[in-house]
């Protein structure tokens, strides 16, 4: 019967990966909500004026906006 031998270093260097995606992903949700909820309240409450330029890829800006 063979005995199953686990590599302390290979254990380690795999938690330490799992920690840091863990920490990546918690950190990218954090700034989310943090931004999310520092943007509540600031909007301008006026009408949203949308300008839409429609032309080809190479125009240059001759419009007066």
């Amino acid at each position: 019967m063979q005995t199953l031998r686990i590599d302390p270093y290979t254990l380690l260097h795999k938690s330490i990966g799992v920690i840091l995606v863990l920490l990546t992903r918690f950190s990218a949700v954090l700034l989310v909500h943090t931004v999310l909820f520092c943007t509540l309240g600031v909007a301008d409450p006026g009408p949203l004026r949308v300008f839409i330029l429609a032309g080809q890829s190479n125009m240059e800006g001759h419009a007066k906006v």
